[in-house]
């Protein structure tokens, strides 16, 4: 069984990557300084049980046609993990903290796109599976695979986006609301759309279109 700290790190590219291992997800007790941030996003963006108080994506194009929205009742999050090779020492904390704040915050599931130049895996978890959790990947930095899998599904209303980054992505907006948590300070990441969370620092609105 490979562990995550005996595995080379190669830095960004285009190359698909073919690792993979455990990674122990590191537990803390102190909440993160974004968590109220995170949480606000979340309460403002997440669907919940069907209502006809929101609209729905799905048959946006349909006139004729009024299909339920969501009310924000229990939450399922959808989520991309960037696991290009430049991630691979992040990946405990990144977990860690994501798994204590959606217990916290009474997230039931967790929808999970592992992505480096592709979707490696794409699960639906509990938040108790990301304490011992298999990382794959380790390859290059382009998220579009991921980001476009989940546009193609008109349920999602909102995805985070947990990378350093340093990543492509597409520069249209997506038809879902954004968070991007970058894990490191990446003072050039300037998407364009959706919402930046930095670490330490409160979302940042991006207009869309």
């Amino acid at each position: 069984m490979d562990l995550v700290e005996d595995l080379p790190w190669p830095g960004q590219g285009s190359a698909v990557g073919r690792e993979g291992c455990y990674v122990e997800a590191l537990r803390t007790s102190r909440r993160p300084p974004w968590e109220g941030a995170l949480q606000r996003w979340m309460e403002n963006v997440t669907p919940g049980p069907r209502s006809y108080a929101r609209p729905s994506r799905r048959g946006a194009d349909r006139a004729d046609l009024v299909l339920p929205g969501r009310r924000r009742e229990g939450w399922t999050l959808h989520v991309v993990l960037d696991t290009s090779g430049s991630m691979g020492t992040e990946h405990r904390r990144v977990l860690g903290a994501l798994a204590s704040f959606c217990e916290a915050t009474l997230v039931e599931t967790i929808h999970l796109l592992q992505c480096d130049t592709r979707v490696t895996t794409d699960e639906w978890l509990t938040p108790a599976e990301l304490h011992r959790y298999r990382v794959a990947g380790y390859g290059g930095s382009d998220m579009t695979p991921a980001l476009r899998a989940l546009e193609a599904d008109p349920e999602v209303e909102a995805v985070m986006v947990l990378t350093d980054g340093h990543i492509d992505f597409p520069r249209e907006p997506l038809p879902y609301e954004v968070l991007w948590v970058l894990t490191g300070r990446a003072r050039d990441f300037r998407p364009g759309y959706g919402q930046v969370l930095r670490r330490q620092e409160s979302p940042r609105t991006r207009r869309r279109g």
